[in-house]
């Protein structure tokens, strides 16, 4: 049975008041929410592939350090590659999101544009994709990220009718991008509600982002004032914090130890995946 004690290994996160496993309310599950359109910006393939070769090679980049979903996205490629045609993998650990190490609201959509954004710049001075070049025959190329982030109370705003989100949620924002057909496409997993006492705890730690402010329109009087703007980089992730207060907990993927194994990120991200379309 995994002991709720506090780690005994020194952590400038460890807090005595956040609560414990026994302590958390159940987590609740949220579909995926329609987020706003980024748009096309990303820019095409910088350097040229050979077309007139009669073997098919798939290059599928992924600018992540995170092995669990390097190796969710190598197994839906593998899964979902057009007949006769090979495929080549690198992931790129080296590639910013920059969106800081707690991404929030629209940050996690940034994030995952960014990667494959900075992706993109670094692909022709990359040793393993110069390697991978060589080999010659490589028809298509694929970048694939996946961003993590919370969406605060309120985010995204919710349509006509519907109610906004009251409470913190975690989702996975998926980004497929073709720079040589210029196709995007995106997905959004389902979310896990996060405990608040953590919430509210990561952002305490400051954020990368610098506070601006916005101009916004005061309802029914026709004038404006300046209100601060929200800062979405977080320093800390929620997941470490949780991991220094509860001994047994993986931070990049909390949800499974708090529902006892019932909710799994990477299960969601696979769910999320099986529902999109490919980039072809």
């Amino acid at each position: 049975m995994v002991s709720e004690s506090t780690p005994a290994t020194a952590s400038p996160y460890v807090k005595e008041h956040l609560p414990k496993k026994s302590r958390i309310l159940p987590l609740k599950l949220f579909d995926p929410p329609k987020l706003p359109e980024k748009g096309d910006f990303l820019p095409p393939l910088s350097f040229k592939l050979k077309q007139d070769s009669t073997e098919k090679r798939l290059l599928v980049i992924i600018p992540s350090s995170n092995k669990s979903k390097v190796k969710l996205l190598e197994a839906h490629f593998e899964k979902n590659l057009p007949p006769n045609t090979l495929l080549s993998l690198v992931s790129l650990t080296s590639v910013s999101s920059g969106v800081g190490e707690q991404p929030y609201n629209e940050a996690g959509i940034d994030g995952a544009y960014n990667r494959i954004d900075h992706a993109l710049i670094a692909t022709p001075l990359e040793p393993a994709v110069r390697q991978v070049m060589l080999l010659g025959g490589i028809t298509t190329v694929i970048y694939a990220a996946i961003e993590s982030f919370i969406a605060r109370p309120g985010y995204p705003p919710p349509a006509p009718g519907e109610k906004p989100s009251t409470e913190p949620v975690d989702y996975a924002y998926i980004l497929f991008y073709n720079p040589v057909a210029r196709v995007v496409k995106t997905g959004v997993s389902q979310g896990v509600s996060v405990p608040e006492a953590y919430y509210d705890e990561a952002q305490t730690y400051g954020f990368s982002d610098p506070l601006g402010q916005r101009i916004i329109a005061k309802s029914g009087k026709g004038k404006t004032s300046p209100e601060e703007a929200q800062q979405n980089h977080g320093k800390v992730t929620v997941g470490e914090i949780m991991a220094a207060n509860m001994k047994g907990l993986d931070k990049a993927n909390w949800h499974k130890f708090l529902t006892g194994g019932k909710v799994c990120r990477y299960q969601l991200i696979e769910d999320a995946l099986e529902k999109m379309e490919m980039p072809w």
